[in-house]
């Protein structure tokens, strides 16, 4: 085609019709330009696959985060009950000792403890490397903002700064003084039962640490909520 064109434009001069030809000089012009920008698409489209494919792995291994931080959350779910319940047929008992309450010692193993969300947060830190313009989605990029920092830096700070400083300050000391652990997590006993049920300090305390407890596994269970969501919403994306 460009041979065809010079070819025209040596007839053009040599006739001196140099309109003409300048006619055909702008038609090759616009050719080589129309070529390029066939090119610079191409190269574009090809750009864009590449950045959809990336995308895609990036979601696919967060969701594979997401569902460890399922099981993980419903772990620390779990134990958090249990402790719960444990405080709670523990100050049971110390109201009334003549309770004949089952397995008593292995709930006066268990008044204590905490539980520390373990977050996989492989696929966001990529994402946060590579740009969050990877997720064109403008509403999944902001729930997996919040998600990895507002929502998962809460819960850490919960864990740390009210439950676990809770246990190492005030439940664990009061155990020391006043429980025999023969079985840590299994069995344990009062030093002296009748003292311990007059002992309002040690039944405030384990008040105290039920409602730390139940406002823990609310938020958990909020979380659990917001990560199940959070997997729809990727996975919608992904069938997109």
């Amino acid at each position: 085609m460009i041979k065809f064109f010079r070819k025209i434009r040596q007839k053009m001069l040599t006739e001196n019709k140099f309109s003409k030809y300048l006619i055909y000089a702008i038609g090759e012009i616009l050719l080589v330009v129309i070529g390029i920008l066939i090119a610079l698409s191409i190269n574009n489209n090809n750009d864009n696959k590449r950045i959809a494919e990336y995308e895609e792995g990036l979601l696919t291994e967060m969701i594979a985060n997401l569902q460890r931080d399922l099981v993980d959350l419903k772990f620390s779910i779990n134990k958090n009950k249990n402790i719960l319940e444990a405080n709670r047929i523990v100050l049971h008992y110390l109201e009334d000792p003549a309770i004949q309450a089952d397995s008593i010692n292995f709930y006066f193993a268990n008044i204590q403890g905490n539980a520390v969300f373990g977050k996989n947060t492989s696929a966001y830190e990529s994402l946060k490397t590579v740009g969050f313009r990877m997720t064109e989605n403008k509403i999944l990029r902001e729930q997996i903002t919040n998600h990895y920092t507002d929502t998962y830096d809460y819960i850490r700070y919960l864990e740390q700064n009210r439950d676990e400083k809770y246990q190492i300050e005030q439940v664990v000391p009061q155990i020391n003084k006043h429980i025999v652990i023969d079985s840590i997590g299994h069995s344990a006993h009062p030093i002296n039962i009748d003292i311990l049920s007059q002992n309002q300090e040690f039944k405030e305390i384990l008040k105290f640490n039920c409602k730390i407890k139940t406002e823990i596994v609310v938020v958990y269970e909020i979380i659990e909520k917001q990560t199940y969501d959070l997997l729809n919403m990727i996975d919608l994306e992904l069938d997109n």
